[in-house]
């Protein structure tokens, strides 16, 4: 009976450390489960934290490039205006023997033609102007071309009048030089003669002269200062 009682009290003991082991066991998994999930949640919010971080860092950089970008543009888009411009005011007048009208008929019509003598071409400018003086027209020569302003008194039952126009043109169709001495006033008909000129290519040298490359490094040249009492 002893023993079975014995047997019966070492059972038990058995079984209540078993439970008391499997209790402490099933404690311990469950702080590791927190002790991991907490790991696991800390690193989710720096990795999400980091990856937040380069999100706007690249944003800010994205945006810094946009910025620039519209700057650059807007700088670009000014420059082209700029040169828009610069070339409408120097080139958008500039007329060809095309475009102009081919007959006279009117006061202060105006007619170009191009006409070859030998081996030179030269462009004529006829402008109608009955009434006019000499001492009414004045000639502005410019570059590949001239700006013409005609003062017209009354006159004959016309009236008094101020015509101003330009005549300049492109490069494309060669360079003309205004001949001063080939202008005419006949008849109310102002007759203007371009003479067409060649651009030529050339190479310029120094002529050849003494060098005095090694004669300069003696410093002869220095004038005396006034300290020394001689004449420069």
């Amino acid at each position: 009976r002893v023993i079975q009682e014995n047997d019966h009290e070492n059972a038990a003991a058995i079984n209540r450390m078993r439970r008391d082991h499997a209790t402490e066991l099933a404690r311990i998994i469950q702080e590791k489960d927190q002790e991991k999930a907490a790991a696991i949640e800390r690193l989710r919010s720096d990795h999400e934290t980091e990856l937040t971080e380069m999100i706007m860092e690249e944003r800010h950089k994205c945006e810094a490039i946009a910025a620039r970008a519209i700057e650059q543009k807007d700088s670009l888009e000014s420059e082209l205006r700029m040169l828009k411009h610069e070339f409408q005011s120097e080139m958008g007048d500039m007329i060809t023997v095309e475009g102009t009208a081919g007959k006279l008929g009117y006061d202060f019509a105006a007619f170009m033609y191009d006409e070859k003598r030998g081996h030179r071409t030269n462009r004529i400018v006829r402008i109608q102007c009955p009434g006019v003086k000499h001492c009414g027209i004045k000639v502005d020569v410019i570059f590949n071309g001239c700006l013409v302003t005609i003062e017209r008194e009354e006159f004959c039952g016309m009236e008094a009048t101020s015509w101003i126009r330009k005549f300049q043109f492109k490069p494309s169709q060669g360079l003309f030089e205004f001949s001063d001495d080939q202008m005419e006033l006949d008849f109310g008909i102002l007759k203007l003669v371009f003479l067409r000129t060649l651009f030529v290519n050339r190479t310029v040298f120094f002529p050849g002269h003494q060098s005095r490359d090694f004669t300069d490094l003696d410093r002869n040249w220095v004038l005396p200062s006034e300290s020394s009492g001689s004449d420069p």
